[in-house]
Protein backbone atom coordinates (compact mmCIF):
# COMPACT_ATOMS: atom_id res chain seq x y z
CA UNK A 1 0.00 0.00 0.00
CA UNK A 2 1.56 3.13 -1.42
CA UNK A 3 0.61 6.79 0.31
CA UNK A 4 -0.11 9.14 -2.32
CA UNK A 5 1.06 13.25 -1.19
CA UNK A 6 1.17 16.52 -2.83
CA UNK A 7 3.18 19.34 -1.28
CA UNK A 8 0.55 22.06 -2.35
CA UNK A 9 -2.93 22.24 -4.02
CA UNK A 10 -1.26 23.28 -7.29
CA UNK A 11 0.89 20.30 -7.54
CA UNK A 12 -2.42 18.33 -6.63
CA UNK A 13 -4.83 19.69 -8.74
CA UNK A 14 -3.56 17.74 -12.00
CA UNK A 15 -3.68 14.50 -9.94
CA UNK A 16 -7.37 14.84 -8.55
CA UNK A 17 -8.27 11.66 -9.88
CA UNK A 18 -5.05 9.81 -8.47
CA UNK A 19 -5.79 11.41 -5.05
CA UNK A 20 -9.70 9.91 -5.31
CA UNK A 21 -8.69 6.63 -6.60
CA UNK A 22 -6.04 6.49 -3.93
CA UNK A 23 -8.93 7.22 -0.86
CA UNK A 24 -11.02 4.59 -2.56
CA UNK A 25 -8.37 1.88 -2.40
CA UNK A 26 -7.69 2.75 1.52
CA UNK A 27 -4.35 5.03 0.37
CA UNK A 28 -3.46 7.57 2.57
CA UNK A 29 -3.76 10.46 -0.02
CA UNK A 30 -2.91 13.96 1.77
CA UNK A 31 -2.67 17.62 0.00
CA UNK A 32 0.12 20.09 1.68
CA UNK A 33 -1.60 24.02 2.11
CA UNK A 34 0.61 26.38 4.31
CA UNK A 35 1.18 24.50 7.55
CA UNK A 36 -1.01 22.56 7.26
CA UNK A 37 -2.08 19.02 5.34
CA UNK A 38 -5.72 17.73 4.64
CA UNK A 39 -6.23 14.15 4.04
CA UNK A 40 -8.36 12.35 1.56
CA UNK A 41 -10.77 9.63 2.84
CA UNK A 42 -13.26 6.74 1.52
CA UNK A 43 -16.33 8.01 3.41
CA UNK A 44 -17.13 4.08 4.45
CA UNK A 45 -13.49 3.87 6.25
CA UNK A 46 -14.38 7.59 7.60
CA UNK A 47 -17.87 6.10 9.25
CA UNK A 48 -16.72 2.68 10.22
CA UNK A 49 -13.15 5.32 12.58
CA UNK A 50 -16.04 7.87 13.49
Amino acid sequence: MWAVHYESYTEARPHRKDILDAAQQGRVATVGRDAGRAAVVDVARLRHCV
